[in-house]
């Protein structure tokens, strides 16, 4: 059975909730649901698996799973968008900047994968 403190975490970071709309649900508020994601970041209370499999499992900034969200990115396994990256700029994003390309590149970098951005 999942603690409130683990739907709490679930909704805010694998969800991509607003903490507006999780502090609205469990009636508390938007600075203890950051500090409830804190707290169990810190614990490691859930973690990441250990090899994600799809784009969407990869613990991304929020800005960067919106940009790959809103182009229909994150659906893909992850082999499927290095083979995409190496055949399609992905800085045509909208929103997506050099910071952004750049955790892009460096996540999907550092599971073993090979991409230039």
């Amino acid at each position: 059975m999942e603690t409130r403190n683990q739907s709490i975490y679930r909704e805010r970071v694998l969800e991509k909730r607003t903490l507006q709309a999780i502090a609205d649900k469990h009636e508390i508020s938007r600075e203890r649901v950051r500090q409830i994601v804190k707290e169990i970041e810190e614990r490691q209370e859930i973690r990441f698996p250990e090899q994600p499999v799809l784009v969407q499992d990869i613990p991304w900034t929020r800005k960067t799973y919106n940009c790959l969200y809103n182009d229909n990115l994150t659906p893909m396994p992850i082999a499927v968008f290095v083979e995409y990256v190496k055949h399609n700029d992905i800085r045509r994003i909208p929103n997506l900047g050099r910071v952004t390309a750049g955790e892009i590149q460096s996540k999907i970098n550092n599971l073993g994968y090979e991409i230039d951005v």
